[in-house]
């Protein structure tokens, strides 16, 4: 799978921040797709549960969840398809942040 026009539909562009956009490409320009990509997603017309579940069942593991958002790592192949389904509706790349004493 490249990243690609016709990989990422207008849909799918609009729900990726910059920084996943970017790790996506380099992933699978490098035939990386099964290297786990860790995130923050936004979702809205499920439950917890039924997140949980379609994370699952893409490949995905999910690490936390509130009533809109949630914590999850997966392959860099299934994340796209993350993307595409109604009820996510935003993925940002999760950042290291250092902290100083």
């Amino acid at each position: 799978m490249k990243i690609s026009s016709q990989t990422l539909d207008q849909t799918v562009e609009r729900k990726l921040d910059p920084a996943m956009k970017n790790k996506l490409k380099i992933l699978t320009e490098a035939n990386k797709l099964e290297e786990q990509v860790r995130f923050i997603g936004k979702y809205t017309g499920i439950s917890e549960d039924e997140l949980r579940q379609k994370v699952l069942k893409l490949g995905g593991t999910v690490n936390s969840v509130t009533t809109s958002t949630f914590t999850a790592e997966c392959p860099v192949k299934t994340v796209i398809e993350l993307a595409r389904l109604e009820s996510i509706s935003y993925i940002e790349l999760s950042k290291t942040v250092y902290l100083k004493n």
